[in-house]
């Protein structure tokens, strides 16, 4: 599980300011809950494979909080235009 954050340009700043120092908007930002390990990797491979045996319930439950993504849709919208990208195949990337 994560958290998805869609916004604008003018908060994605001030969060790169505060958390890194950056005074500028960029595309995203990621605030990880914890570091990604091979424990981590394994305890959500596990939980995928349990979760045809589970309730939805039970299995979203026991999924890992993975943390908070932050994207700047304006900014992430003029990176796809400058690079040829449709906005979906940005977002994939």
């Amino acid at each position: 599980a994560l958290t998805l954050i869609v916004t604008d340009d003018q908060t994605v700043q001030q969060l790169n300011r505060a958390h890194r120092g950056v005074d500028a908007p960029t595309d995203i930002l990621s605030f990880p809950s914890q570091l990604f390990s091979e424990e981590l990797a394994q305890e959500m491979l596990a939980v995928a494979e349990q979760a045809g045996h589970l309730s939805p319930e039970t299995a979203a439950e026991l999924q890992p909080y993975l943390g908070d993504l932050i994207i700047a849709l304006p900014y992430t919208q003029r990176h796809a235009a400058e690079l040829g990208h449709s906005l979906e195949d940005e977002l994939v990337l």
